[in-house]
């Protein structure tokens, strides 16, 4: 049997949204267990404050925070602020397939390992007033956002979220760092193979070093070993399949690479202390 690899995964229902009601059950959902975005999605807090994990890092999201959450990010929702007002705009995974490629995105492996930049004062009306705009345009009859107009927008957009990370994390000089640029690599690997490759070796071999250098220089890195790296991925994807779809166990274990059910539900069980069935079920 085929399975869709790539699921399971929340998207917009169409190429283009943007808004301020961003509340109430879509949030409670987020809560729930790690959900895979397959959107891109541009979030700005404007009151109040949420704590969450994005991808395999706890962050409490406050006023003037700019969230960037790239497709293939997990999130979860774990503290919500009653105040909380949040305004984005985000693009369908189908928009985007289209029109930019995100493991070739130069700030791919940054914005995924800082999704979270605080913004001044001035760059948060900046955003503020630009989601705004998004939004009126949205629901005036005589302004149409087409394909070309949505290819500008999305331009735009990546433009000025490019020139606040360059700003906040002088990508440039992260880039010239060997150790960065060999972080920078293992992480578009990941993205790319995780669902089939859990071998150390396996990214250690494409990146092109040897394998206790490679270990040592992600451990210096990030403050984790590669193996903790891949296995929090795979068990942040294994929840979300057995919390969002009806998949069985054993197609969520051939989807995630595992071609033994009992290896799987041993492997998550190892991370979890409980089986995926359990998990399932709480």
């Amino acid at each position: 049997m085929i399975v869709d690899k790539s699921l399971p995964k929340f998207d917009l229902p169409v190429e283009f949204m943007a808004g301020d009601e961003f509340f109430g059950d879509i949030l409670t959902y987020y809560s729930k267990f790690p959900c895979k975005i397959k959107s891109f999605l541009f979030v700005l807090c404007k009151e109040g404050s949420i704590r969450g994990t994005i991808n395999q890092h706890v962050y409490t999201i406050r006023a003037g925070d700019l969230v960037t959450l790239i497709p293939g990010t997990f999130i979860q929702i774990h503290e919500l602020d009653k105040n909380i007002r949040l305004i984005f705009a985000g693009f369908s995974s189908g928009f985007i397939e289209g029109n930019v490629q995100i493991t070739q995105l130069d700030l791919h492996p940054v914005i995924w390992e800082h999704p979270v930049l605080h913004l001044t004062d001035e760059t948060t009306c900046f955003y503020n007033d630009f989601f705004t705009l998004l939004i009126n345009g949205g629901r005036t009859e005589d302004i149409t956002f087409n394909p070309d107009a949505l290819k500008g927008i999305l331009q735009f957009t990546l433009a000025q979220i490019s020139a606040a990370y360059k700003k906040q994390f002088h990508t440039e000089a992260y880039k010239l760092n060997r150790s960065n640029e060999i972080l920078t690599k293992f992480l578009r690997l990941l993205h790319e193979h995780y669902h089939k490759e859990h071998s150390v070796s396996f990214y250690a071999d494409k990146v092109g070093i040897t394998f206790q250098h490679f270990c040592k220089t992600i451990k210096q890195s990030t403050g984790k070993t590669p193996s903790e790296i891949i296995n929090n991925i795979l068990i942040m994807d294994a929840k979300s399949y057995l919390k969002s779809t009806s998949f069985s166990v054993k197609e969520i274990a051939v989807a995630l690479g595992f071609q033994n059910t009992s290896f799987f539900s041993k492997f998550f069980k190892h991370h979890t202390a409980m089986t995926p069935q359990e998990y399932r079920g709480k």
